[in-house]
Order: C-alpha cells, then sequence, then structure tokens
C-alpha cells in the first residue's frame, strides 16, 4: 500500500504491472509483480499435483519442473504419469487448457495424463470444461478449490 501512497495510483499501477520489483522466491528472478502472483500461485499447483502423484504412489520419486524448466510441469520419475499445471483467472485466457490438453493427449509413453488447474471461474466455465473433458477423455482434468490450493500454507 505504500507504493500507492508514495506515487500516483497509474504510476503505482504501472510499477506493478511493468517493473521487476519483486523476486522469485524459487530462482530468484526478479519479475514484474503480475507475474509474481502467476508464478507463484502455479507453484502452489505444481506442489498440489506433486503431493497428489505422490500420495498415489509414495514409492515413486515426482519432478517438478517449476516456471520455464523444459519437460512436463510435473512427473512421475518414470514418465508413466505427466502433468501440465497452472492458475489463472480464466481456463480460456490464451486457451491454456487446451494448450496444456493438447501438450498431453496422445502421449504414446504416458498411462496417465492430468491437466491440475486453479481457475477464480471455473464454475462458471464449467460447461467449457466439461467439453474439453469429453473431448479429450485420455487426459483427466482437476479443478483445484483455492481452500485445498493454500491449505498446507496458512
Amino acid at each position: 500500500m505504500a507504493l500507492f501512497k508514495a506515487e500516483p495510483p497509474i504510476s503505482a499501477l504501472s510499477r506493478l504491472k511493468f517493473e521487476k520489483i519483486t523476486t522469485d522466491g524459487i530462482f530468484g528472478e526478479h519479475l514484474n509483480f503480475v507475474e509474481f502472483l502467476n508464478q507463484t500461485l502455479t507453484y502452489l499447483v505444481c506442489l498440489y499435483a506433486g503431493n497428489v502423484l505422490l500420495k498415489r504412489n509414495p514409492m515413486e520419486e515426482v519432478i517438478i519442473n517449476f516456471g520455464t524448466a523444459p519437460g512436463h510441469d510435473v512427473s512421475s520419475y518414470s514418465g508413466t504419469v505427466i502433468c501440465e499445471c497452472f492458475a489463472a483467472t480464466s481456463v480460456k485466457s490464451n486457451e491454456k487448457l487446451k494448450k496444456d490438453i493438447l501438450r498431453l493427449h496422445g502421449n504414446p509413453t504416458a498411462k496417465e495424463r492430468l491437466v491440475f488447474y486453479y481457475s477464480h471461474n471455473a464454475d462458471a466455465e464449467r460447461s467449457y470444461i466439461e467439453k474439453l473433458a469429453n473431448q479429450y477423455k485420455d487426459v483427466a482434468l482437476w479443478s483445484i478449490p483455492f481452500d485445498a490450493l493454500i491449505s498446507e500454507y496458512k
């Protein structure tokens, strides 16, 4: 809030959107605040997905590729389970959900393909999500409620 008291509101908003004023908590990369929020929530989705995989098969290692690391966002060490993860205001934004589904769809080596996501508007977009789920039945879609996403960190 100090930022909004120190300068005109439009300047403060511009700094939050465009200037690298904060640091990524994992890699130490300088980010603008909007990207910091996006990355942090996506990291939480990745951690949630990794936790699901560990609970389902506690004897297999899980790989989590944060940020722009190559490979799937989360996968089992054997590659039999692959996941893409994201957090967005809408699953339709930049066709993110569809693109992640297509990235996994038909992967010949994976036995399970999952997209984990948090979207504040998931309930309102249910028909779109169900249409994609019916179209790409080899990819499971996991909508994560916000409370579940942050339950480990309260």
